[in-house]
């Protein structure tokens, strides 16, 4: 079992850089954008942990990353079905912080998104888990506004809404396109020491919406 960093922030992104059904165009340059959110993080207490779903492509841009930047490790595993639990899962066995949250390939964090995160947990030591809003793209105005996030409505949370402690030791239980809900359900089963922080994430990939 891997030894826990107080006060690391562990960021797991599973990585799937090929062409499927309804998925983000320019896929390449909108990875580079999410990494590189971490890297001008104004708190750099965090590790990227990317799981590359059986992609060569993720694996290759991953790698020119985590050959720069020892903060970033990747994994490379076979193909997996389309939202499938396993890659997430193996993030969090693998990860070293003492808080554990997530980010699609073609989003973005704002540059405190992690200190909001980390230093919400350091306040509130009762608090084993986080559900926060996030920022969507409004075509109406060309601007981005924040979304309220419901965590007790399907469809209104998601992996861009929470953040939680490894040693909670809740998993991803179920493949499909609700993973996000069950697990949001795993969670609030094993501990209802609930907080919420500042919004810092950016969904910029919502299918038949917007892209941007």
């Amino acid at each position: 079992m891997n030894t826990l960093r107080n006060g690391l922030t562990t960021v797991v992104m599973a990585a799937f850089l090929g062409d499927y059904a309804h998925a983000a165009k320019g896929r390449r340059g909108k990875f580079r954008r999410a990494v590189r959110s971490l890297q001008e993080q104004t708190c750099n207490e965090w590790e990227l942990i990317i799981v590359c779903d059986g992609c060569e492509i993720a694996w290759n841009e991953a790698t020119g990353f985590a050959r720069e930047d020892e903060r970033v490790s990747v994994a490379l595993l076979p193909k997996q079905p389309q939202w499938s639990s396993a890659l997430r899962n193996y993030g969090i066995v693998k990860a070293e912080g003492e808080f554990i949250t997530y980010l699609d390939t073609d989003d973005y964090f704002s540059r405190e998104h992690i200190y909001n995160i980390r230093s919400t947990f350091v306040n509130e030591p009762l608090t084993d888990w986080l559900f926060f809003d996030d920022f969507v793209f409004d075509v109406r105005t060309n601007s981005w506004r924040k979304r309220n996030c419901y965590r007790n409505r399907r469809h209104q949370c998601g992996t861009s809404n929470i953040a939680h402690r490894k040693s909670l030791g809740v998993y991803w239980p179920k493949d499909g396109y609700l993973h996000d809900w069950y697990f949001i359900k795993a969670l609030e089963k094993k501990s209802t020491a609930i907080s919420s922080c500042l919004p810092g994430y950016y969904v910029c990939h919502i299918p038949q919406q917007y892209d941007v």
